[in-house]
């Protein structure tokens, strides 16, 4: 193979193509399969690897139960979502009819707990309420508790109603119901909810029985808080089956697990099926421990099986996932075999330029090979991360889509600052769009929050956008109108309407890049951002987004107008470039699990990106990041390419074989720890390179299993 040139240009690492492999006949099961589909007795939990045909194996697990004259009532199969399930159902129900057999019942966690809560309340033990499914009432209910938070706390530390400390609040509601509060609080505290949402919940709660609704959390977390206070409402809901199978287990929180207790009884087997190497929701109260230890606590005497065979991706890349994943101690110790003969490239690449021009370059290779851009994605760690991306590919024509996220022109903290360079230019007239004047105002008002009422927002916002030559005045009415806003409530609006005269008179005169700088000082910006996002990830991440935005402000000398004409220009390269079939994807890491590409590109692979550490981390992050990295590598069917800053210090380790990164590296440590170019080597052939101690065991290892 040829192996990565030290040089100091673009610093590439060819991967080596796979020549050897396993074939997988469609429709047959591996030994591993065979021994889950014929489990006899007890409780079971399958470790399975990403792409192992974990689906193919449950189908046949339940066609083999049927067959042997299991009531199909009596069998239950639970998903994590309606889209698992309703493949599940269809691969199901296509086997039950080519054996002449009755399908059994699969649901998801909600849809087996609102049919819990309906039983629960014909009986009279549990309350009738609503099942609410508008995201709107749920977002007002959340602004409703959140301002009775800020009434009773000090002005430092109230929290901006803005529709994404809402969602936050939701989100933390959510993880503390996961979590079964007020249950154990102590292991409540170790999941680290802001003080003021703790605060939230209770006030969030007693609204929520008042006005007799249920959320969705609410169909497993009342039906199981009540089942857990009054042990013969247990019985009465369990010992109705006689084999339960769980998929995506490694995904499931406490309340998911005690509820998963109680339905199964004394009578049930249960059958966990995941992988705790792709556990990665652990805001939802996901824990590896889980798949690891305590579903043996909770279903005592469990047989574990292993699906290690991936159908997915080739030998090189299930070495370089052995290689990494491996360096979490919180696991089942398992390795991941390919069972495929399909070859799969490992291409890392470390730029000298953007890594948004590199992703470029890589798309404009794989199209000429007569290759489609929707077979390709750009997974992200964090969207604050997709700038440079965006920009060279708008800029090259590469029509691309983003999905979980606006395209970061859109974004809310980008529109802010974007409103100040706006005013600066005295340019908001010459925006044809109403609706793009009102977002623009709307949020230069909460740049930072100056604690508007919504319909006051909106109000000075669809004035001023009518209106942009008198937004001064129109700000500086509502201000006065506003009667019942505090002492220092009102600082804060009539330092505001200073700072906009101070950005009209003397932002045109200044470059853009300066003029967000003396912006984001006179607003202590950073500051205000920390105090208003109670997570500090989420907060990390919109001061990397500004950050991206004032590097791309002053790349080119822009003034405040002529920056703002850029952004405009990308905005309609955007809308027309959405509007092709054949478009790239770009998402995240989280969002990408459960799916796969044939070509996969992870970009800003420093380490300072990714992993995604807080001051203070402990090995638990890192390895909570590590197994992050693993779930997006393993997206890949054809092709993976990884692109890093230029580290001289990785170049040596990948042609020594070291798997360990220094102290101070500056490719991300999992670039290290994958070992790329041993990885690459064919496992059973001669080798170029020495692989160190760990990974020389772990190569051992793989070739023992694949049977050389």
């Amino acid at each position: 193979m040829a192996f990565l040139q030290k040089h100091d240009d673009d610093a590439r690492i060819p991967a080596l193509r796979d020549d050897f492999g396993l074939s997988a006949v469609s429709g047959q099961l591996t030994p591993e399969q065979s021994a889950v589909v014929d489990h006899e007795h007890g409780h079971a939990i399958v470790g399975a690897v990403a792409g192992s045909g974990k689906t193919h194996t449950m189908v046949a697990r339940v066609i083999r139960r049927l067959k042997q004259g299991v009531d199909p009532c009596r069998i239950l199969v639970l998903m994590f979502n309606r889209s698992a399930k309703k493949e599940f159902v269809r691969r199901l129900a296509r086997e039950c009819a080519a054996h002449g057999l009755t399908p059994a019942e699969v649901q998801t966690f909600h849809s087996f707990g609102l049919r819990l809560c309906k039983r629960l309340e014909s009986t009279g033990h549990l309350r009738s309420a609503r099942l609410e499914t508008d995201n709107y009432l749920l977002r007002q209910l959340a602004k409703q508790v959140l301002a009775e938070v800020n009434e009773n706390s000090f002005d430092d530390d109230k929290l901006d109603l803005t529709y994404e400390v809402q969602n936050r609040f939701l989100e933390a509601v959510d993880l503390l119901k996961g979590d079964m509060y007020p249950g154990d609080k102590e292991r409540t505290a170790s999941i680290g909810v802001d003080k003021r949402f703790l605060y939230g919940f209770n006030t969030f709660e007693e609204i929520r029985q008042e006005k007799g609704l249920r959320f969705l959390s609410d169909l497993i977390y009342d039906p199981v808080m009540k089942a857990v206070e009054d042990p013969q409402l247990a019985a009465l809901i369990g010992n109705r089956y006689d084999e339960i199978i769980v998929d995506e287990f490694q995904d499931v929180n406490e309340l998911q697990v005690v509820m998963l207790r109680i339905i199964a009884g004394t009578r049930a087997s249960v059958m966990a099926v995941g992988d705790d190497d792709q556990c990665i929701y652990s805001w939802r109260g996901a824990r590896p421990d889980y798949m690891t230890h305590l579903f043996h606590a909770v279903f005592p005497g469990a047989t574990r099986y292993t699906l290690p065979h991936t159908f997915r991706y080739g030998h090189a890349l299930s070495m370089m996932a052995n290689f990494v994943i491996t360096k979490n101690k919180n696991r089942t110790d398992k390795l991941c075999i390919s069972g495929t003969d399909r070859e799969t490239t490992l291409d890392v690449r470390l730029p000298k330029g953007s890594n948004g021009s590199e992703v470029a370059t890589v798309l404009k290779e794989w199209v000429a090979t007569g290759r489609s851009l929707k077979e390709a994605v750009v997974l992200f760690r964090e969207y604050s991360h997709t700038p440079s991306t965006e920009i060279a590919l708008l800029r090259s024509g590469i029509p691309y889509v983003i999905s979980g996220a606006s395209p970061f022109f859109d974004r809310a903290d980008v529109l802010g600052l974007r409103a100040y360079l706006q005013l600066a230019s005295g340019s908001f007239d010459a925006i044809s769009d109403s609706d793009r004047r009102f977002a623009l105002f709307n949020a230069l008002l909460q740049t930072p929050t100056l604690y508007l009422r919504r319909p006051v927002l909106d109000a000075i916002s669809e004035q001023a956008s009518a209106s942009p030559e008198h937004f001064l005045q129109i700000a500086e009415h509502h201000f006065n109108s506003d009667t019942k806003a505090q002492s220092f409530t009102k600082n804060r609006r009539f330092e505001a309407l200073s700072r906009w005269r101070w950005v009209m008179s003397h932002g045109a005169k200044m470059k853009a890049g300066d003029l967000l700088t003396a912006i984001i000082d006179k607003t202590n910006l950073y500051k205000e951002i920390d105090r208003n996002t109670p997570d500090l990830r989420d907060a990390n991440e919109k001061k990397h987004m500004i950050t991206q935005l004032m590097t791309l402000a002053t790349s080119q000398n822009y003034s405040p107008g002529e920056f703002c004409a850029f952004l405009d220009e990308l905005a309609i390269h955007y809308t027309n470039s959405s509007a092709e079939n054949d478009r790239v994807e770009l998402t995240s890491c989280h969002r990408a699990k459960g799916l796969e590409w044939p070509l996969v590109i992870l970009p800003e692979l420093s380490d300072s990106a990714f992993p995604s550490l807080r001051d203070g981390h402990t090995e638990a992050d890192v390895e909570s990041e590590r197994r992050l990295f693993y779930v997006a590598s393993t997206r890949a069917i054809e092709r993976l390419v990884m692109l890093a800053p230029h580290d001289p210090a990785f170049i040596r380790a990948a042609h020594s074989g070291k798997s360990d990164a220094s102290d101070k590296c500056t490719a991300s440590r999992f670039l290290y720890e994958a070992n790329i170019l041993v990885a690459s080597e064919t496992a059973a052939g001669p080798r170029r390179i020495a692989p160190d101690p760990r990974c020389s065991a772990l190569v051992a290892r793989y070739s023992r299993m694949q049977g050389h």
